[in-house]
């Protein structure tokens, strides 16, 4: 028969081993590790075999429970894996992981490149030992081309950061541009051709915003960006009225320009293809949302409506050569036949 000392010496052992449990997954939600199991055991004043038990039991109450990976245990060490396995991504979502992260990485060039190594770090400490071998190896063989971004993107990651708050807030930005200082409402921010463009009024002064005029800025152009704290935009008082009539009228800016080109009145483009190889390429690609030959048959015409972007247009249709011929609008096409006519002398 069991002594009364002998009942509480075996309670106050059964207290200490879950105290000892709770301090063990304290300890790994807080630092990761990774720990050494020797050390653990001298730390708490028990066995190396106590601690090994110790971490089967708590691997069986959390991963074998909710089969995942939250503590990893190999050759005398042990560490916390709880962001990683809460996050347990599939393999088609680490995939699109991996390619927004390369996509960004030639846009923070310059100082920008340490924000994409703390950002990298971050990603890592969510990843699985196998998942960072993965990222490594994927990452030697796959190469973002930086050709056709700015070369002037040092504080890229300061001036978005300072729009879209400005944006967030409804206040005004004021910046420096072809040595001028300039003011604009923010409205929307625009990423094409390897660039960021922001679209937004422009005023000539903060405390005059009843002449408003939408037009687009490219991000690099511009020096010393920032918001201007007490100017609040005057379009509408609250908040949620604010960003869905700029994001409306952003996108109908933009809907109208082919690239980051605006000039003049828009106009209804119509193009000849001749050439059907041309036009299975045509169908492709994105060339824009109101650009998409039919993928059905060769139909010979491209109807392009509403298209401001005349500088671009041009661009576009020069790169085809020979095989699209422009029909309307006329003055349009005038321009691209002196185009052609100019290049004859040249070459």
């Amino acid at each position: 028969m069991k002594t009364i000392s002998e009942g509480q010496d075996k309670k106050s052992k059964s207290t200490l081993h879950y105290s000892r449990l709770f301090k063990i997954l304290c300890e790994l939600l807080e630092d990761p590790g990774p720990y050494k199991i020797a050390d653990t055991a001298a730390h708490y004043g028990v066995g190396v075999r106590t601690i090994q038990r110790d971490l089967q039991k708590l691997i069986q109450f959390l991963n074998e429970h909710a089969k995942r990976e939250y503590i990893t245990r190999e050759k005398g060490v042990y560490e916390g894996n709880f962001p990683r396995a809460a996050l347990n991504l599939e393999l088609e979502e680490m995939m699109y992981l991996f390619l927004a992260l390369q996509q960004v990485k030639p846009i923070l060039a310059g100082v920008g490149s340490a924000v994409y190594n703390r950002l990298m770090s971050a990603v890592n400490t969510l990843l699985s030992k196998e998942e960072r071998e993965k990222f490594e190896v994927w990452s030697e063989c796959y190469q973002v081309r930086e050709f056709g971004f700015p070369l002037k993107r040092d504080d890229y990651y300061q001036s978005l950061h300072r729009i879209f708050e400005a944006i967030r807030k409804n206040l005004l930005i004021k910046f420096w541009f072809r040595g001028e200082e300039r003011y604009l409402d923010p409205y929307h921010i625009h990423f094409t051709k390897s660039n960021f463009y922001v679209v937004g009024d422009h005023f000539d002064s903060p405390t005059e915003q009843k002449k408003r005029f939408l037009l687009h800025y490219r991000l690099d152009r511009l020096r010393k960006v920032e918001a201007l704290p007490f100017v609040r935009s005057q379009l509408y008082k609250r908040l949620k009225d604010a960003y869905a009539y700029k994001k409306q009228k952003a996108n109908q800016y933009l809907n109208k320009m082919l690239g980051a080109e605006s000039h003049g009145e828009p106009k209804d483009y119509l193009i000849e293809i001749l050439d059907e190889e041309v036009y299975r390429r045509m169908t492709e690609k994105c060339w824009h949302k109101i650009i998409n030959p039919s993928k059905d048959q060769f139909c010979g015409l491209l109807k392009i409506p509403q298209i401001s972007s005349q500088v671009e247009m041009k661009k576009w249709v020069l790169e085809w050569g020979a095989d699209i011929r422009v029909l309307e609008p006329a003055d349009f096409r005038k321009k691209i036949k002196q185009e052609i006519e100019k290049m004859l002398e040249l070459y």
